[in-house]
């Protein structure tokens, strides 16, 4: 069997050293090679922080094994590339892609662009060069020092056809702006609606059209296949509108840092929503609930607090009550990140678990909340870890008391603090809320 053929079911490699040569002939199945090359990529997500993970230095190196490993690394290495168009239009990967390596573009799966404007006159080859992403399942569009309209750079880059060609699952549009109406919205999501499973939506700017521009309402654009919604921007919202559905959506994750926007769940948001993530600040007005959603499971997230820890707790327990029908929560999880300077002690007394214990205590009396989960970052200047801990633990215990009492052979507790963190877990009903979690 050719050790070179891509399609060989078995490889045999020599290596030979200075002194002597050694014959190894282990003649390997595809099948581990394929399993060794994916234990050596170890990425679990391909983005951090909207940048693109580092090709492991392992994976590389297995590419320059032989033809056939070279061909099976491939598809890892380029699965994610990064591009930046515009005035780095001769930015090396792009040169690399368009004249080096054409081929390589059928096999990227997720592709990252920075617009930086649009191309020239002398660089009509891009709109071709970007029809050549065939095969793409995630797309992620930054306009870098684009603001206004965006629908004829995208078009100009060759976005606009490429989108209806491909079976996009994941699309996320960072600092994006849109118009008051979000009209300009409507055909980018329109374009892959009919396999859209995931939409991120950072909104950077809200624009008025510009006065006497006749502006053809687009129809409305049905998510039919969306499952999760992520809209977290730190400077405004999306507009209201009424041109967007999305019936099948499970999971919605809403986050505003600061500003004066008001702070909307979208009015197109279906009541079966399963899942409601937030991620907010307790400097800002609750979220306004304009529809009836139920969800089940609700997760809080605060970063970068610097505020006291009774004020926390009172904005989370005042977004639970807030929602429209708290009955269904079955699942509710919090997560408190803080930063805070070294010369401040920030430990949370019993007193600031109140609002939180106030809250949520009447639905895990009632059987509705089965689940609950805590994580807060503590930092207590001059104090021993092992007496930090030990407080951490007892402050939780006493604030949560009244649901402690309810433990029965069914429930399961567990309340730790370590490394600067604590993580509190109370389970009512464990059997059924692990076969759920596991076996729907």
């Amino acid at each position: 069997m050719n050790a070179s053929d891509p399609e060989s079911r078995s490889i045999t490699i020599d290596t030979k050293d200075a002194s002597q040569s050694v014959d190894f002939a282990e003649r390997l199945p595809i099948e581990l090679i394929h399993h060794i090359i994916a234990h050596l990529d170890d990425r679990v997500e391909d983005y951090y922080c909207g940048n693109c993970r580092p090709i492991p230095s392992g994976l590389a190196a297995c590419s320059l094994v032989c033809r056939a490993w070279s061909h099976i690394c491939r598809a890892r290495i380029f699965r994610t590339v990064s591009l930046k168009y515009g005035e780095d239009v001769s930015h090396r990967r792009l040169s690399f892609l368009y004249s080096t390596a054409p081929h390589l573009c059928e096999i990227i799966r997720n592709l990252s662009i920075c617009l930086g404007g649009g191309p020239s006159t002398s660089e009509d080859w891009i709109p071709h060069f970007t029809g050549r992403f065939t095969n793409l399942s995630e797309l992620r569009l930054h306009p870098e020092f684009i603001t206004g309209p965006i629908l004829g750079v995208l078009s100009d880059f060759g976005i606009m056809s490429l989108l209806p060609t491909l079976r996009l699952k994941r699309l996320a549009l960072d600092s994006w702006s849109v118009d008051e109406a979000v009209l300009d919205l409507i055909p980018i999501l329109s374009a892959c609606s009919n396999t859209l499973e995931s939409l991120s939506l950072e909104i950077y700017e809200v624009y008025r059209q510009a006065e006497g521009s006749d502006s053809v309402l687009p129809p409305s654009v049905c998510l039919n296949s969306l499952r999760n919604l992520n809209m977290i921007s730190s400077v405004c919202t999306l507009p209201p509108t009424n041109l967007i559905r999305c019936p099948n959506l499970e999971s919605l994750t809403v986050g505003y840092t600061y500003g004066d926007s008001p702070w909307d769940i979208p009015s197109w948001i279906p009541v079966s929503l399963s899942e409601l993530i937030l991620h907010g600040a307790p400097t800002l007005d609750f979220p306004d609930f304009v529809t009836a959603i139920r969800p089940s499971i609700l997760r809080i997230t605060i970063s970068g607090y610097s505020h006291p820890l009774f004020d926390i707790m009172t904005w989370i327990g005042g977004c639970i009550g807030h929602l429209p029908d708290e009955t269904t929560l079955r699942q509710l999880a919090i997560v408190i990140n803080g930063r805070y300077p070294s010369h401040r002690s920030l430990y949370p007394e019993v007193a600031d678990y109140a609002p939180l214990c106030s809250a949520i205590l009447p639905l895990f009396s009632r059987g509705a909340l089965e689940k609950i989960s805590l994580n807060i970052d503590v930092y207590q200047k001059g104090i021993a870890g092992t007496i930090a801990a030990s407080r951490a633990v007892g402050a939780v215990e006493e604030a949560f008391a009244p649901i402690l009492e309810e433990v029965s052979v069914n429930e399961f507790q567990c309340i730790t603090c370590d490394h600067g963190k604590i993580d509190a877990l109370l389970v009512k009903n464990m059997v059924e809320t692990f076969r759920d979690e596991h076996f729907v």
